[in-house]
């Protein structure tokens, strides 16, 4: 192993442990090779042969992604424990522009393994964080994924590495409206955005968020582009006319005199 020759070595163990008729002890040994030899083909970018072994060792997948600085920290605070016996590289983390599609396909199809729940936190936090380079905002297939880590797990790295817009995106995921209105109004205090997001809330199928967000806006909206919004959606476009309106005619007949009520509620 210490001279590059991986299958050898393999061999050699996977040999010793057929001899010994399968001693539990040996095959732990055998699967903690298996998983150094997976770290050093990962090192060497035979992206193939390391994906098949660190499946079948079931190598947790943080102990590859603690050598991308850019990806770190771990929510779990894990620190890697096969680094200093596979030995380091720190210009590794160089690579992680052309390495960053293999691994997100990676972490896709691992988070999926019975064996894998218990790193699924880190895992689904680190690959919204991988998603996050290729993409402004989740897609509606993405927020269907059931994420295991929390809107928490993922807040101070996506501010940290100017990723609000996405963070957005992941706080609609988990269902906290709230923080996206609040978020999006950092970002710009712009009705555009806003409607922008009564849009993307319909497209997904939170039209819920859409009647609890436009009740928490931060900012005056107009109405009637709002409606024009809500148009392909009539269920959510008659909840807003009713929920939303009312409230309006309810401010206005608390202002004006008694003889303007009328004309109000049938301008609205």
């Amino acid at each position: 192993l210490d001279n590059g020759e991986f299958d050898e070595a393999l061999h050699v163990a996977e040999n010793a442990v057929a001899k010994g008729q399968f001693d539990e002890a040996e095959l732990l040994k055998l699967n903690e090779l298996r998983q150094k030899v997976a770290v050093a083909f990962f090192k060497q970018k035979h992206y193939e042969n390391f994906c098949e072994l660190a499946i079948l060792s079931e190598l947790d997948p943080r102990e590859v992604l603690a050598m991308f600085d850019v990806l770190l920290p771990f929510p779990s605070g894990f620190q890697p424990r096969m680094m200093s016996a596979c030995g380091t590289d720190d210009d590794f983390s160089t690579a992680f522009v052309e390495m960053r599609i293999f691994l997100e396909n990676y972490l896709r199809k691992v988070r999926e393994l019975r064996w894998a729940k218990e790193f699924a936190r880190d895992i689904d936090a680190v690959l919204l964080r991988l998603m996050s380079e290729q993409k402004v905002f989740l897609n509606p297939e993405d927020m269907a994924m059931n994420f295991r880590c929390s809107f928490v797990d993922c807040c101070e790295w996506m501010r940290a590495n100017d990723r609000r817009k996405f963070l957005i995106s992941i706080a609609f995921c988990f269902g906290d409206c709230e923080t996206a209105l609040v978020l999006s109004r950092e970002l710009s205090q712009s009705e555009k955005i806003l409607l922008d997001w009564i849009n993307f809330l319909l497209k997904v199928g939170q039209d819920g968020g859409v009647i609890d967000g436009l009740k928490e806006c931060p900012i005056k909206l107009n109405h009637s582009k709002v409606v024009e919004s809500l148009r392909c959606d009539q269920s959510t476009l008659i909840r807003y006319l009713e929920e939303i309106k009312s409230l309006q005619v309810t401010l206005i007949v608390s202002r004006k005199p008694v003889q303007q009520i009328r004309l109000c509620i049938c301008i609205t």
